[in-house]
């Protein structure tokens, strides 16, 4: 069937007549990762929606806990992206889904690591400003 003739609004009045229940189970959907003293759970959209964090996970510090949590959340969120494809398979069919899953479901993203700041080099003596000198104040 070719639906290049149809509007927005038809389309999802189509979708709906097919499977009506197919958008409350869509809205529903949520997956969590944990690791580290560290939940997170997202919506199908990959929108964070609950983030638990034990007391041992902030002593990481803050590089560490934020990689940790961006690596659960990309988790957590192929995870329901996966829930979402196997709810719309039935409807959409095999092909289809097979394609959505290889679009939506890339390689998961490896944050760089987190590299301490460069170190300053301290001022030589003779760059050192600390004492005023007197024809400066004149």
């Amino acid at each position: 069937m070719n639906y290049d003739a149809y509007s927005v609004d038809e389309l999802i009045e189509l979708s709906s007549e097919a499977a009506p229940e197919i958008f409350d189970r869509l809205s529903a959907i949520t997956a969590t990762a944990t690791g580290d003293g560290i939940t997170a759970t997202v919506n199908l959209e990959g929108r964070l929606v609950a983030l638990a964090l034990e007391p041992h996970a902030l002593a990481a510090g803050p590089g560490p806990l934020a990689a940790e949590i961006f690596r659960l959340v990309q988790e957590a969120s192929a995870a329901a992206l996966n829930t979402g494809i196997e709810i719309l398979a039935p409807v959409a069919g095999d092909d289809l889904a097979a394609e959505l899953r290889a679009l939506v479901l890339p390689e998961p993203v490896k944050p760089e690591p987190v590299r301490p700041a460069p170190v300053r080099p301290r001022p030589a003596v003779e760059d050192d400003f600390s004492t005023v000198e007197t024809w400066a104040v004149r």
